[in-house]
């Protein structure tokens, strides 16, 4: 698997694609919720912050929550360390209407 990696245009693809329905951010959070909309392509720490215009400290604070609650997984791909939606954290965007 390869992260967006680069300009802030391609970081910015991470975001353009959906934004998170109204149900998964009261359920989620709107920081939760859009980064596990972003997470449909796999994305490194930094790539996410850059997307969402936050810090890397904050996205991984949120990442981190996701991550002990099944809905995001993290893989190692060479030096990098890239974040996935898991199945769970699929469904969860479905069932909200995501």
């Amino acid at each position: 698997m390869t992260g967006v990696r680069g300009s802030a245009r391609e970081a910015g693809a991470l975001w353009a694609a959906r934004s998170p329905s109204a149900s998964a951010v009261r359920l989620l959070g709107r920081a939760r919720a859009e980064l596990l909309e972003a997470l449909h392509s796999p994305a490194t720490t930094t790539d996410l912050a850059r997307a969402l215009a936050v810090t890397p400290s904050a996205v991984s604070q949120h990442l981190r929550i996701l991550r002990d609650n099944g809905l995001v997984t993290r893989e190692r791909s060479g030096r990098s360390v890239l974040y996935v939606i898991t199945p769970l954290g699929e469904a969860l965007i479905r069932v909200a209407g995501g």
